[in-house]
Order: structure tokens, then sequence, then C-alpha cells
């Protein structure tokens, strides 16, 4: 039996069998706050994801892109 896919570890090289968190997801320490350090760990992420072809795995693949947007908007907004 193959294992399930993990867009985490295939595409971000994380060792989470689950979703991480922003902080994680992005690869940033945890309460990092310098919105050009987050803006640039999100590009970094996104870039590396997108290197990739999503072939059967379209749907993760756009949902992590997705992850990553959505990690970028949080982390740079200090009300949240």
């Amino acid at each position: 039996m193959a294992a399930e896919f993990n867009p985490y570890r295939e595409w971000l090289g994380l060792a989470a069998d689950f979703a991480p968190d922003h902080y994680e997801l992005l690869s940033l320490t945890r309460f990092e706050s310098d919105e050009r350090s987050i803006a640039t760990a999100a590009e970094q992420a996104a870039r590396k994801v997108r290197s990739f072809r999503p072939g059967p795995n379209a749907l993760a693949w756009s949902q992590l892109l997705d992850e990553i947007r959505a990690a970028r908007e949080c982390l740079s907004n200090p009300d949240r």
C-alpha cells in the first residue's frame, strides 16, 4: 500500500505529518513580525511549490499555494 501523499513533506521539505501552523509553513521563527521577512519567506515557499508540476495532486498544489498566501496575510497583519 502506497503512503498517502504529503504536500508539506514532498514540496516544502517539512517533516510535519499534519498541517503546520503559519510559522512552520513559511519556515519562520515563532512570532516573527518583520513584514519583509514574512513576505520573503512566503515568496520562497510559493516559488518552491510552483517549481513542481502538480500532476495528479493539482488540488493539493493549489490548496498549498492558498495556505501560503493566507499565512503571509495573517502574519503580516499585527491585529491578527
